[in-house]
C-alpha cells in the first residue's frame, strides 16, 4: 500500500483531490468478456489548490483521465469515421483568481480564470452511434464569472 500525506506549511491554503479507480469490464458470455467497458477511462480524477489573501482567492487545478476504447472489442487502432479505436487520456490544467467584495456589496464575487491553459489537443467519443467520430475538447479558454447572494 501506498500512501502519501501533504501538510501546508502557509496560512490560508486548502488542497484537495479526489480519484476513482473503475475496472469497469464486461461480464456478457462471449467475444469480449473481459474486455474494458466502452468510454469507461480505469483511471479519474482532480487535483488542486487554493490559496486565500485577504478578499483573494488564487486556484490552481487539472483534471485527468485515462484512456478507453470506444468499442466493446477493445480496438485498438481507430476506424476511419472514428467510431472504433483507443481514445488517448489527458491531463488538463486550469487557474483562476477571485475577489470577494463582502456582504456591503451583496457578497458579490467576480472570478477570471483559463480553463486548459497549455491548450492541450485531446479528444472525446459520443457513445451514441447516431454521432460517429472524434470531438475536439475544449481548447484553453478564458472565462469571468460573478456571484450574488440575494
Amino acid at each position: 500500500m501506498t500512501s502519501a500525506t501533504l501538510t501546508p506549511t502557509l496560512d490560508n491554503v486548502s488542497v484537495y483531490a479526489s480519484y476513482a479507480y473503475v475496472n469497469a469490464e464486461i461480464r456478457e458470455k462471449g467475444d469480449t468478456y473481459g474486455n474494458q467497458v466502452p468510454f469507461s477511462p480505469k483511471h479519474k480524477g482532480t487535483l488542486g489548490v487554493d490559496y486565500k489573501l485577504g478578499s483573494w482567492t488564487f486556484n490552481l487545478n487539472s483534471d485527468f483521465q485515462s484512456s478507453q476504447f470506444a468499442d466493446n472489442a477493445n480496438t485498438v487502432k481507430e476506424s476511419a469515421d472514428g467510431s472504433t479505436g483507443r481514445i488517448p487520456g489527458f491531463m488538463l490544467w486550469g487557474a483562476s483568481v477571485a475577489y470577494d467584495f463582502g456582504p456591503q456589496m451583496a457578497d458579490l464575487n467576480l472570478a477570471f480564470g483559463v480553463k486548459n491553459i497549455f491548450d492541450q489537443d485531446y479528444f472525446i467519443r459520443s457513445y451514441d452511434d447516431n454521432n460517429k467520430g472524434i470531438y475536439a475538447g475544449q481548447p484553453r479558454t478564458l472565462y469571468m464569472q460573478g456571484a450574488l447572494k440575494f
